[in-house]
C-alpha cells in the first residue's frame, strides 16, 4: 500500500488521502442486503473469530506454513472441506487477502484469494470469497464480489478475472461452489456504489 491510501482493520475501513473510502461489505449492509440487528451480540462475535480463524487457516494451507499440531480441532472440517475444493478445481493462487481500491470508481476492497482454477470451462482467474456461516442473502455476495471484480480487474488488466466464486464451507467437511458471471451484477454494483456515494456526499 501507498503512503495515501491504508487499511484499517477496526473499525473496518479504507482511507485514501485522509478520506474513506466506501467498500463492498458497507454498502450492501447499508442497503439492508445483510443485517444482523437480531443475532445475539455474543453469537456474532463468536461467528466473526471463527469465520476469520477458518480463513486464516485455509491460506496458510495454500501457503505451506500451517502447523497440524498446534491447529484447533475445530478446524478440521473446514480445512478438509478446503483442501477438496482447491484439489478438484486445481487451485493456483495468484493473491491472497490482495487489498486495494479502485481509482476509477473511488472504493476500497480486499479479496479474499485471486486464483487460478480449472472447471468446465477451462483454466481462467477467478475472484474466490470463502464462506461459512449461515446462509446469507446470495444478491448481497453477487454485488459484493462484482465490487472485487471491477477493483480487481482495473488493477490488473493482464490478469482479468473472468469468474466469481462463492465457496461455502461448513462443519462436514464438504464444500459448495456457487459461481456468478452475469455481467448485469457489475452494473448494480457501481450503481448502488453512486447512490451510497450520493447518500452518504
Amino acid at each position: 500500500m501507498t503512503n495515501n491510501f491504508q487499511f484499517i482493520s477496526e473499525p473496518h475501513s479504507y482511507i485514501l488521502k485522509g478520506k474513506s473510502l466506501p467498500h463492498p461489505t458497507g454498502i450492501i449492509k447499508h442497503f439492508g442486503m445483510i443485517n444482523y440487528d437480531a443475532v445475539n451480540q455474543g453469537l456474532l462475535d463468536y461467528s466473526a473469530v471463527k469465520g476469520q480463524s477458518i480463513h486464516q487457516t485455509t491460506m496458510a494451507l495454500d501457503k505451506g506454513e500451517l502447523d497440524m499440531l498446534t491447529l484447533n480441532p475445530v478446524m478440521y472440517p473446514y480445512l478438509e472441506a478446503w483442501s477438496d475444493f482447491t484439489t478438484d478445481y486445481k487451485v493456483e493462487a495468484i493473491e491472497h487477502e490482495y487489498c486495494n481500491y479502485s481509482e476509477k470508481y473511488g472504493f476500497g476492497y480486499t479479496i479474499d484469494l485471486i486464483a487460478k482454477i480449472t472447471n468446465r470451462a477451462g483454466t481462467l482467474i477467478a475472484i474466490i470469497d470463502k464462506k461459512s456461516g449461515t446462509v446469507e442473502n446470495e444478491k448481497a455476495w453477487r454485488i459484493q464480489t462484482a465490487l472485487y471484480q471491477i477493483g480487481w480487474n482495473e488493477r490488473n488488466p493482464d490478469k482479468k478475472a473472468l469468474l466469481r466464486l462463492v465457496v461455502r464451507l461448513d462443519d462436514t467437511g464438504k464444500y459448495n461452489p456457487i459461481p456468478y458471471t452475469e455481467k448485469i451484477d457489475l452494473n448494480v454494483a457501481l450503481s448502488a456504489l453512486q447512490v451510497y456515494n450520493f447518500i452518504n456526499s
